[in-house]
């Protein structure tokens, strides 16, 4: 983890000195992207990844969580801080890693919007979704939604998605 941020800085330093307003972004995995001991160049942005769809996985959801909180909390008045979301299960776990087609498709938007309005609350500046639009086009729009205004009545969003969406079904 440290050669990493060692090497994205003197990538960062080379940048400065070419264009003083430029900048370098990186990803920071949950497996792999804890907070690094090594002081970061102050043109480094950093894009963290956590797997929104594993929230009812208490293990994976502390680990994510706290790593993302570590970050804004050391990080989030010195640099611009982003996340990427994942919401892609139970469908690309079946279909790509254990390779089978039989699943059950789960919603999560409650939980997502409780996530993302936690982002706009800390000040995120970015958000990335990979996303299987198939299974969790709900999650997407109000994680869309959240992000242009952190406000949004979330509750009422998900009614009118329901009802407009399968009307009287």
């Amino acid at each position: 983890v440290e050669l990493r941020y060692e090497f994205i800085n003197r990538i960062a330093e080379a940048v400065s000195k070419k264009d003083p307003n430029a900048g370098v972004t990186t990803l920071c995995y949950s497996g792999g992207g804890s907070y690094p001991k090594a002081k970061l160049h102050p043109s480094v942005a950093i894009q963290i990844c956590l797997s929104l769809q594993a929230y009812y996985h208490p293990g994976i959801y502390a680990r994510h969580h706290a790593l993302y909180k570590e970050w804004v909390q050391k990080e989030i008045k010195n640099r611009p801080l982003m996340v990427y979301t994942y919401m892609l299960s139970p469908h690309s776990e079946a279909t790509h890693i254990y390779r089978y087609n039989k699943f059950f498709p789960f919603l999560y938007p409650w939980k997502t919007a409780e996530y993302v309005k936690e982002f706009a609350r800390d000040g995120i500046r970015g958000w990335f979704c990979e996303i299987n639009l198939q299974q969790h086009i709900l999650e997407c729009y109000l994680s869309t939604r959240i992000t242009y205004d952190g406000s949004v009545n979330t509750d009422k969003l998900i009614e009118d998605y329901f009802r407009n969406y399968y009307g009287k079904a």
